[in-house]
């Protein structure tokens, strides 16, 4: 069961920048999955960013908290290994598929901009990383309690194997619908991606719209006019100069000549 992914190969399986640091979410996965706490990584301080600064210089703010997240980190070994470990996980997997998917609608500038507050359709993209990872770290424990299938005299034993199969199942369901709710994450990532696309084509629109076509005539009127004036021009330099070189001849020689007796 632990191994069952199939319905989540189409999603994004990690996030990493390609200098090898991680993102904010990702970080936290590895955070919230080794029970440490987010927040230490990076505290505003002033106009500064610290890590490992406690209260009362460090005031956490709602935008500190989105700021956090939307810086990268290097992790090191211990917490390389601990991600390591989720990933052998299938609620691990998800898990971190969910970070990756709000990572990538967290970086969409449209993500910024008000109309998910007014229309009342912004999720809590932390909070729904938490509980992917919340829900991964209970359902490791869970498989653990259950552990591998009966053998032996316990194999044939109905009811030991029959509740070994229910309680299996159980999991499997659960693990089930972790998966379908991250799925429905990326779906809601889609439509923030097509919302992007809209916001960019708008954009697009507005700024070759802006150009004035009557300006832009009129240059090139003007335009064409000046350069018909710099042919004509150049076209009297030519015959100014069939005229003006031959006279500058004999002055030429003349200073040129060699002068007897002077030194």
């Amino acid at each position: 069961m632990c191994d069952r992914i199939e319905r989540g190969a189409v999603l994004p399986i990690k996030e990493q920048p390609d200098d090898g640091d991680f993102t904010g979410y990702t970080a936290m996965v590895a955070d919230l999955w080794l029970d440490r706490d987010f927040t230490l990584r990076a505290r505003a301080v002033g106009l500064s960013w610290l890590p490992f600064v406690a209260p009362p210089e460090h005031a956490e703010t709602q935008e500190i908290a989105r700021e956090r997240l939307r810086r990268t980190y290097r992790l090191n070994d211990e917490e390389k290994q601990g991600l390591s470990r989720l990933s052998r996980k299938q609620g691990g997997r998800i898990a971190i598929v969910a970070a990756a998917v709000a990572s990538r609608i967290d970086r969409y500038p449209v993500w910024r901009l008000g109309l998910f507050d007014e229309g009342r359709v912004r999720i809590d993209l932390a909070g729904e990383v938490t509980y992917a990872v919340d829900a991964a770290k209970a359902l490791a424990e869970q498989e653990r309690l259950l552990g591998p299938p009966p053998v032996g005299r316990m194999a044939r034993d109905p009811v030991a194997a029959g509740l070994y199969i229910e309680k299996a199942r159980v999991l499997e369901q659960r693990a089930d619908a972790l998966l379908a709710r991250v799925e429905a994450f990326e779906e809601y990532r889609q439509i923030v991606a097509g919302i992007q696309e809209d916001a960019n084509r708008q954009h697009w629109l507005d700024r070759v719209g802006s150009i004035d076509d009557l300006d832009a005539a009129a240059q090139a009127v003007a335009d064409g006019m000046y350069a018909d004036s710099l042919r004509l021009t150049a076209a009297e330099s030519r015959a100014w100069a069939t005229v003006y070189l031959p006279r500058t001849e004999p002055i030429s020689a003349k200073l040129t000549a060699p002068t007897d007796g002077l030194t």
